[in-house]
């Protein structure tokens, strides 16, 4: 049965349409896995060739790839190919009280602000401390390294983190 052009272009023909090309451009594929919460998402190793390219750039080598936040694609960073030092720090802090923010200024002779760190949190707990610690506001400064950790356990209730052990990776 051949279509009129007047059939075609019925409102619940283009709604039909236009409800499979949004279906089809906002689904999420899910590889191992029944219900995929992200556009692609997989459960299990990534085997791939080619280059990771966010915003269409492919980087060059050596550097970063830094992530910009939830909802945002990432960015190239640093380049370490041009590395002349790596110096690591180790340092025990305060114990970490519920719903508390601490700030730490560690003195660290000839880093300068173009310098890169890495920072990292170490201990023996035994709840996952992932959701609980936030490291951010991270400053680097003329011989020093400046940041701050947050407990993000409630105030009641919440997680106390004693001997908090840091570590810090300088790249120069």
């Amino acid at each position: 049965m051949k279509r009129s052009s007047h059939q075609l272009r019925s409102p619940k023909f283009l709604f039909i349409i236009l409800f499979l090309c949004f279906g089809i451009a906002s689904a999420q594929v899910g590889i191992n896995t029944t219900s995929p919460t992200e556009m692609l998402d997989v459960d299990g190793n990534i085997k791939m060739s080619g280059a990771i390219m966010p915003n269409n750039a492919a980087g060059t080598s050596g550097q970063l790839l830094t992530s910009a936040g939830a909802g945002n694609a990432p960015t190239w960073g640093a380049n370490l190919s041009n590395v002349t030092d790596i110096t690591r720090y180790g340092a025990t802090g305060p114990t970490l009280s519920p719903n508390t923010v601490y700030s730490i200024t560690v003195g660290i002779p000839g880093i300068t602000i173009q310098s890169t760190a890495i920072i990292t949190i170490t201990g023996n707990w035994t709840s996952d401390i992932w959701d609980d610690l936030t490291i951010h506001n991270i400053e680097m400064r003329t011989n020093e390294v400046r940041f701050a950790i947050s407990n993000n356990t409630p105030a009641i209730g919440g997680t106390i983190y004693p001997s908090l052990a840091y570590n810090i990776t300088i790249i120069r």
